[in-house]
């Protein structure tokens, strides 16, 4: 699985939980632009959503203090839990899928926006 090494260390406890050896192999490293950070965050918005842990940790070296009452839906828990880290107060979770945060936008009700 290719993600990055804070990432793979926590994917690899859970494996050693189970009884299992993981080996980790950076083959890659993260690469954040600011710019494009900035760019997305650069008009308002009632909900973010978020697709990785990476991302929310892309963007939280930027001044986020105009969304943090944003509500943010996360595809996962160790989305939501950089989510939470990085200062946003409402945060909503799925179930780890790209299927499950598409459900779980489809069932809003626009009246917790």
């Amino acid at each position: 699985m290719t993600r990055p090494r804070q990432s793979a260390e926590r994917t690899a406890e859970r494996l050693r939980n189970l009884g299992h050896q993981p080996l980790i192999l950076p083959l890659t490293r993260p690469r954040h632009l600011p710019e494009d950070a900035e760019k997305a965050l650069g008009r308002p918005h009632s909900a973010l959503v978020v697709t990785s842990a990476e991302a929310v940790r892309a963007i939280s070296k930027l001044d986020l203090s105009a969304y943090l009452d944003v509500p943010v839906f996360a595809v996962g828990s160790a989305t939501a839990d950089e989510v939470r880290h990085a200062g946003f107060c409402t945060v909503r979770v799925a179930d780890g899928t790209g299927e499950g945060l598409a459900r779980l936008l489809i069932d809003l009700d626009r009246q917790d926006l």
